[in-house]
């Protein structure tokens, strides 16, 4: 079991030291410091909270009558960016009527952002009306 893992283990033990010139390329990294900072790093992941796949696929579910046969999170388009998406989350759907349908939805706050294919009004579900 550990025969495989041994000469990468070996190659990280033997690795040298960088260089003074890389230490101070990185004046943070010395003397064991954390970069960044951890109340730095925890208002950056505060901030970028993409919600789970399970409850976007529930979204998509609840829009359109299909069969959800794909997913995946994929990078912005530069439109998508400048929409304000940092995270794409990426469905292929199955509609009734055997058509294909590409739908992106921003992975922070559920938006859909682009739905491509033939039948998607078919597939659409109503949209249920409040009392």
């Amino acid at each position: 079991m550990l025969r495989p893992i041994l000469p990468l283990l070996l190659t990280v033990l033997l690795l040298p030291a960088p260089p003074p010139a890389a230490q101070e390329a990185w004046p943070d990294m010395r003397d064991g410091e954390i970069w960044p900072p951890a109340a730095e790093a925890d208002a950056w992941t505060d901030a970028f909270r993409p919600m789970p796949l399970h409850e976007a696929a529930a979204r998509v579910a609840a829009r359109y009558d299909g069969r959800l046969i794909a997913a995946r999170t994929v990078p912005p388009t530069p439109e998508e960016r400048a929409l304000g998406a940092d995270l794409v989350y990426h469905f292929r759907l199955l509609t009734a009527g055997r058509m294909a349908l590409d739908i992106r939805m921003d992975a922070r706050d559920g938006r859909f952002l682009d739905v491509l294919g033939r039948g998607q009004m078919q597939a659409r579900r109503p949209v249920p009306s409040s009392p």
